[in-house]
Order: structure tokens, then sequence, then C-alpha cells
């Protein structure tokens, strides 16, 4: 009897063992299949691959995800507008340093980066609630409210209607923020969907929020995020 538990456990396991190889090589094949159809549709926007983060875009961008730590920066097309610069990009970090667990690691896919001279942002976050039945949105609004005070932000209050309907905007205790985030700006916000966003000084990361978890864009959903990731960094230049 316990040789034929011990075999039935070796059986499991070794079931078990083949599910999460078979998992591993359709996720490559998966990421593989994605990346060559990212390098095709790039380069129709006018980006270049680029295989390593060049320095003003990384320094920046540590600065922006702060205190969060970048793991990985991959899938990353840049390109030159005038002297400022678009990049394309997914991320991984680790967002609890001091608890470096499966849930503080978070995977973020078609961000759009600009990096311009005319930008002087104070530290935000932008988040649209997330709707959900049973209240369960509201439970997710309240984990990432505290995941942003966490981080040292605060819920910014003197928001306009339109806006506070739709999405939280998170700020630190810097004067710029009422400056740009106007009630103009905030209605212009409110009439975009599910638009998330982070910034800091002449960084603007933007995305959307059901791209940024699934990266799954066609060359028309491309063309239209790069167009309101310029158009959203259009309202905060002061």
């Amino acid at each position: 009897m316990e040789n034929n538990n011990g075999s039935i456990a070796l059986i499991c396991f070794g079931i078990l063992l083949l599910v999460m190889v078979i998992f591993i090589v359709i996720a490559s094949i998966s990421a593989r299949k994605r990346k060559h159809a990212l390098l095709g549709m790039v380069g129709k926007f006018g980006f270049q691959a680029q295989s390593q983060p060049d320095t003003d875009f990384l320094d920046q961008f540590r600065i922006v995800y702060a205190p969060a730590k970048v793991l990985r920066v991959s899938n990353l097309s840049k390109k030159a507008v005038g002297d400022e610069a678009y990049y394309l990009f997914d991320c991984t970090t680790n967002n609890n340093q001091s608890s470096p667990d499966s849930t503080s690691i978070n995977s973020e896919y078609s961000n759009i980066a600009v990096l311009s001279p005319h930008l002087d942002l104070p530290p935000f976050l932008l988040i649209n609630h997330i709707t959900m039945p049973g209240g369960f949105g509201n439970m997710l609004d309240s984990v990432i409210v505290s995941g942003a005070m966490a981080a040292g932000f605060h819920e910014m209050q003197e928001v306009t209607t339109a806006f506070k309907l739709g999405y939280m905007l998170f700020v630190q205790d810097d004067a710029r923020a009422r400056s740009i985030f106007t009630d103009s700006v905030l209605n212009d916000i409110a009439m975009l969907d599910g638009v998330v966003a982070r910034g800091q000084g002449q960084m603007f990361v933007f995305n959307s929020f059901k791209i940024r978890s699934s990266g799954k864009l066609d060359e028309a959903g491309l063309g239209e995020h790069i167009r309101l990731a310029r158009q959203m960094c259009d309202w905060l230049v002061v």
C-alpha cells in the first residue's frame, strides 16, 4: 500500500511538473509572437527598437516609479519628436522591496513615456476607478489608495465632479499640482476612457487600464494609444 501511495504521489508530481513546463512554453511562445508583432508595428509609427534603455530614459524612469524598484524594461522602442523622445515599452517592478514575494511584482505592458524639456511635472499618479459588481470595485479602489499612500502620495480632493466619477489623482505636497491639474485639464481627462498615468519632472508615462494588463494592441489601437499619450502630455505643459 505504501509503495502504491508513493507511486501515485510521484505520478501526481510528474503531471504537475509537466503542466508547469507546458505553461512556461506557451507563455514563452506567446511573448515571442507579441514581440515580433510589436516590431512589425512600431516602425510604421516612426519608432525604432532599442536593445537597451538609454541613460536619460532609465534615470528619469527610476525616479518616476520610485519607491518601487525597476526589475526589467523590455520590448523598448524609441521615437524622436523634435526635442522630445517617445518610448514604447513593457516593464516589471517590485513595489514592496521589504517583502519581495510574487504579490509585490507588477508587470505593465505597452506603456508610452514622453521625455520632454517642456514638462515640469509634480510627482503624480492618475488611476481610473475600477467598475466591478458586488462592491469589488470599491475594494480594489481602497487597495489602490493604500498603495499610493504607502508610496508617499495622497489623493487630491479639489477635483471636478466629472473627474471624480471616473478617476483618482494622487499627488505629493507640491504647489505645481494645482497649477497643472486645473479644472479644465481634469474635465478633459474625465472624457477619456480608463487611462492611467504617472509622471515627475520631465517624464510622463501613459497607458490605459486594459492595455497595461494585457498588452494587446493592433495597428489601429497602437496609433490611437500614441495619439492619446501625446494629447494628454500636451495638456500637462504649462
